[in-house]
């Protein structure tokens, strides 16, 4: 969060994706299996370009799976097996993205980058556009 003494306040876009951890994080982790291409970067060697972890709110009976796409250019398909669960439905797929990779929420646009429902999951699969921070569902 940022603000100005005695001016406005907005939310940078680094306050979304723990907000949905603290939310949706609750319950169980699971340790998916994830395979995905992989590069090197100045301090590590095979960074998958995919990352996600799940966690199973058996209350509730909801599994969150949190993924980030790190392609800069790429989206990638994300396919989840749930099958030990039993049937499921996809009841929300969020999704952060914005275009331009270096956008922020400042004091004159503060709702410039902003997570949205409007991913395109179905049960099992879901699509991550590039450098996604993570999604919601299943």
């Amino acid at each position: 969060m940022t603000t100005e003494n005695g001016g406005p306040l907005w939310l940078q876009t680094t306050y979304y994706p723990y907000m949905h951890a603290s939310l949706y994080g609750r319950g169980t982790v699971l340790h998916p299996l994830v395979t995905s291409p992989k590069y090197d970067s100045s301090d590590f060697t095979d960074v998958p370009y995919l990352e996600a972890v799940s966690v199973y709110n058996e209350e509730l009976g909801e599994i969150t799976v949190f993924a980030v796409n790190r392609h800069l250019s790429e989206g990638m398909e994300l396919s989840v097996d749930l099958r030990s669960f039993g049937p499921t439905e996809v009841i929300q797929h969020t999704v952060m993205e914005h275009e331009d990779l270096q956008a922020a929420n400042t004091k004159l646009h503060p709702g410039n980058v902003l997570p949205h429902d409007r991913g395109t999951a179905v049960a099992g699969t879901a699509a991550s556009p590039p450098f996604c921070p993570k999604l919601r569902g299943m």
